[in-house]
């Protein structure tokens, strides 16, 4: 998809293992640039757990979305 479509939320993110996952805006990825307005900003923070029996029986899911 396109940046520019604007169906276009943003980048969501996953650690190797896809346990731990972020969500972000439109935003640019911080660098040198001095105009932090433009920089991307994390919308959500998501995080699953497996027990300690592998995949069967309950496991654990947190999600963290910052007040709007």
């Amino acid at each position: 998809m396109d940046k520019n479509n604007p169906s276009y939320v943003g980048k969501l993110r996953g650690n190797a293992a896809g346990s731990i996952y972020q969500l972000y805006d439109k935003g640019i990825q911080p660098n040198n640039d001095f105009d932090r307005s433009k920089f991307r900003v994390n919308m959500a923070y998501v995080e699953y757990e497996s027990n300690f029996l592998g995949m069967k029986g309950p496991r654990k899911f947190k999600a963290v979305v910052p007040k709007i």
